[in-house]
């Protein structure tokens, strides 16, 4: 087994979460966040451990370990674990080091299987896991990155559809509880390994209250004919990211009574457009392989493939323990 040091880490504290965010932000940069973003996450974290990762023989730290139920999940789903190895400090002893306290975790919670999120880049711990019996991949989330600087595509230039007006909340504050309706409404559809658990009003308001979610970037749509909201679109804007350029698709949900219309498109050609305006350079994206609608929507609109994401799952065996 690995000869690493675990140690938890109390992110309720600045100190440890500067050690968490000094690993995070170089192993998985793509992820990268301001102190203030990832306080405000810790506040609407689930049931979870985590630890700082030391490398005992030069004293650094060289990653980070955390195993979580997701809170909206109602408790459904086994726990989620994220492995963070510096490249130089991972082997698979190490990373089977790091999958046994996450597997007793979940086994003190009442589950016998344990899910891991990772990169597919990740392939030595994509390989140390689904070399455990019973592992098997259960999601795979397909990233895609759209350059704001290239020619929009026929259909990013494609007219509104009729009967459809779109609104930021900064504009239409109003519009918020009916975005979340339509949310709701859509997330029985969405594919993946554990259906999506329907949040409570308050509780997405104040998960959406963090830094990094502007109201000028989130945008409802509205049937100007009943005044109804039938669809969501939003943008997440990572103080660190933007400075690269980089905005994040959020959530595009559409009202399933709604579909059909071009919603979806409206939707996505206000927050491509507030992106441009605002300078950004890229806008990213992730789609679980199974949603082929808003994948094919998002390939008509010129996003490129970039790294995908996977989640594993298996049972908590006696290599885990």
């Amino acid at each position: 087994m690995g000869d690493l040091l675990l140690q938890p880490a109390d992110l309720t504290t600045r100190a440890a979460r500067d050690r968490w965010l000094a690993v995070q932000n170089r192993v998985w940069p793509e992820f990268a966040e301001t102190d203030a973003e990832f306080a405000h996450e810790v506040t609407q974290a689930g049931p979870r451990r985590t630890w700082h990762v030391v490398d005992p023989a030069s004293g650094a730290d060289v990653g980070a370990l955390q195993v979580e139920r997701i809170r909206w999940n109602d408790d459904a789903a086994p726990p989620l674990a994220f492995l963070m190895l510096d490249a130089a400090a991972e082997t698979p002893d190490r990373y089977r080091q790091l999958l046994a306290p996450c597997g007793d975790w979940a086994r003190g919670e009442g589950f016998s299987e344990l899910r891991v999120y990772a990169w597919e880049r990740d392939s030595m711990l994509l390989a140390t896991c689904l070399e455990q019996p019973g592992w098997r991949e259960v999601e795979r989330h397909v990233d895609v990155q759209l350059d704001l600087g290239a020619s929009p595509t026929a259909t990013a230039a494609r007219p509104a559809p009729a009967g459809i007006e779109v609104h930021s909340f900064a504009d239409r504050p109003d519009l918020i509880h009916g975005a979340w309706a339509a949310l709701c409404a859509a997330l029985p559809d969405i594919p993946g390994d554990e259906p999506d658990a329907i949040p409570t009003f308050d509780a997405w308001v104040e998960d959406h209250a963090g830094p990094q979610y502007w109201p000028e970037a989130r945008f409802a749509a509205v049937d100007t004919a009943t005044g109804e909201v039938v669809g969501l679109g939003e943008l997440e804007l990572p103080e660190l990211q933007v400075a690269q350029g980089v905005g994040w698709h959020g959530f595009t949900a559409v009202h399933p009574a709604a579909r059909r219309r071009g919603v979806a498109l409206a939707l996505k050609q206000a927050t491509i457009a507030w992106a441009r305006a605002q300078g950004l350079r890229y806008l990213r994206t992730e789609n679980e392989a199974r949603n082929e609608p808003m994948r094919r929507l998002n390939a008509e609109l010129g996003y490129e493939p970039a790294p995908a994401r996977v989640v594993l799952r298996g049972p908590i065996g006696a290599a885990l323990l």
